[in-house]
């Protein structure tokens, strides 16, 4: 890494070698955990209970094996919210 100022503008730069050769599949390996995380908070505040923040307890229920809706509730407040799905 080499650094230089200019002292007429005070400027400053610097120049930054770097070795590519694993930083391209280092980032994308960042990337996925990243979306990874995102997703899992948005499942996080999906079940959080709108009146109270508590956490939403989902019952799904199935006839037939086939899923004919999902019901979410919050134990403290009360609040309840069916889905068909």
């Amino acid at each position: 890494m080499m650094t230089k100022q200019n002292e007429t503008n005070n400027s400053l730069s610097i120049n930054v070698d770097v070795n590519t050769t694993n930083l391209t599949a280092k980032l994308k390996v960042i990337s996925k955990h990243a979306i990874a995380l995102a997703e899992e908070l948005e499942q996080m505040d999906e079940m959080t209970c709108p009146m109270c923040n508590n956490v939403l307890l989902e019952e799904n229920y199935f006839a037939d094996e086939v899923l004919h809706f999902s019901k979410v509730e919050c134990s403290e407040c009360g609040y309840s919210k069916t889905s068909p799905r």
